[in-house]
């Protein structure tokens, strides 16, 4: 109902738009809804009593009653000002005074851990609807604990249940709109990195055919080299064998000199 003390007796973690996320023993006000929600869908429009305040939707099997319902009671105020015509009984004083405790410091006092009693027996467990992705269904109880949640779906965020059940008021719309945009930026997202790959296999296979072709060049200017070393060589060799020819052509030549100059002086003699 609206305009009540709350207090989470477990933690919830919001997963989607409209969702507010509590942790256990934190107190929250219940607001009114709109005319056309459902009362029974199992989630309650709810405002944190500490600063900063959030509203957003929690499931109800996750809250537990503070306080009774108060004519003029501002949402954020403590249970000191809740106090009404019926007297609370004692664990209810008790209760309350922690409340307004913790709304006076700014923070929610820690709650203590439940009894054993209040944990969940193995056919209450196995009763209880399980929590797909980050929805609850509506017969979710108060006083129950929080049902198991499926994390390894991965897509459990964006994907709207068939079964009408999660927070009214187009949330399910918003979250099929954000599937989408999500869609839509994984695809532009992936052509831009296809884009990027192309780009760079381009220029990796540029810079492979220019690496290519300055190896050739270099291989037909070493072919060139050698041949040039080669008829260099071949050039030398004959150029021996002529200064060799010519040395033994003049030395040929002076002998014949010597002898003619020898005859020559023994017939003077």
């Amino acid at each position: 109902e609206a305009n009540r003390l709350y207090r989470a007796e477990f933690e919830f973690v919001a997963e989607e738009d409209g969702e507010v996320s509590v942790s256990q023993g934190q107190l929250v006000v219940a607001l009114p809804r709109e005319a056309q929600a459902d009362p029974d869908d199992g989630w309650a429009l709810v405002e944190t009593v500490q600063e900063p305040r959030q509203t957003g939707f929690v499931p109800i099997g996750y809250l537990s009653l503070v306080e009774s319902p108060t004519a003029g009671a501002h949402p954020g105020r403590g249970a000191e000002d809740a106090a009404g015509p019926s007297a609370p009984g004692p664990a209810a004083a008790s209760e309350a005074e922690d409340a307004a405790d913790g709304g006076a410091t700014g923070y929610a006092q820690p709650a203590m851990s439940p009894p054993q009693w209040r944990g969940p027996s193995a056919s209450s467990a196995s009763a209880s609807p399980e929590r797909s992705g980050s929805r609850t269904h509506g017969s979710a109880a108060a006083g129950t604990p929080p049902p198991a949640r499926h994390s390894g779906d991965e897509f459990a965020l964006t994907r709207v249940p068939d079964d009408g059940s999660g927070p009214p008021s187009g949330l399910a719309s918003a979250a099929a709109a954000t599937a989408a945009m999500k869609s839509e930026e994984f695809a532009h997202l992936f052509e831009a990195h296809d884009q990027w790959f192309r780009q760079a296999l381009s220029r990796r296979q540029n810079t492979f055919t220019a690496l290519s072709s300055s190896v050739g060049d270099l291989n037909r200017k070493l072919t060139d080299g050698e041949a040039r070393a080669k008829s260099l060589a071949e050039r030398l060799g004959k150029l021996e064998a002529i200064v060799e020819q010519e040395r033994k052509r003049w030395t040929d030549q002076l002998e014949k000199e010597r002898e003619a100059l020898g005859d020559a002086a023994g017939l003077v003699d």
